[in-house]
């Protein structure tokens, strides 16, 4: 997977419509694929803490 990394962007337009998300955005994870739940909020904690989650959510969500 590391090496496809460098592959994946984000293309289209921001998504700032309140019809799509409501107020709030989430991820679903099968409540039985516990290894995956780690991987992902390992990953979001880490995007947090350098900044780069930040960045995606104003670059495509934030309507800036």
């Amino acid at each position: 997977m590391a090496k496809n990394r460098k592959r994946v962007r984000f293309r289209g337009e921001k998504v700032v419509d309140k019809a799509f998300f409501g107020n709030g955005y989430g991820i679903a994870v099968n409540k039985s694929n516990t290894a995956l739940l780690e991987k992902l909020n390992s990953a979001l904690a880490t995007i947090k803490t350098n900044g780069k989650y930040e960045q995606i959510y104003n670059t495509w969500m934030a309507g800036k």
